[in-house]
């Protein structure tokens, strides 16, 4: 599962003042963002989690309660 805000594809996003440790986790690698979610998206197979759901078969073992 990918999960994207749009401001992480924005590597010009205006930064704000805040703790160094927000700032790092905002805005490291942020210009590379764009390049991972390439190479993401060219090496592995996304669908919907409704159809991977879908084809999910549980095998739960089946209790008789007396």
């Amino acid at each position: 599962m990918v999960y994207l805000h749009p401001y992480d594809l924005d590597a010009d996003v205006p930064r704000i003042k805040v703790p160094l440790a927000f700032r790092v986790i905002r805005y490291y690698n942020l210009a590379k963002t764009e390049t991972y979610l390439r190479r993401l998206l060219s090496t592995f197979t996304f669908s919907a989690i409704k159809d991977l759901l879908s084809s999910i078969t549980l095998s739960l073992p089946v209790t008789q309660i007396r």
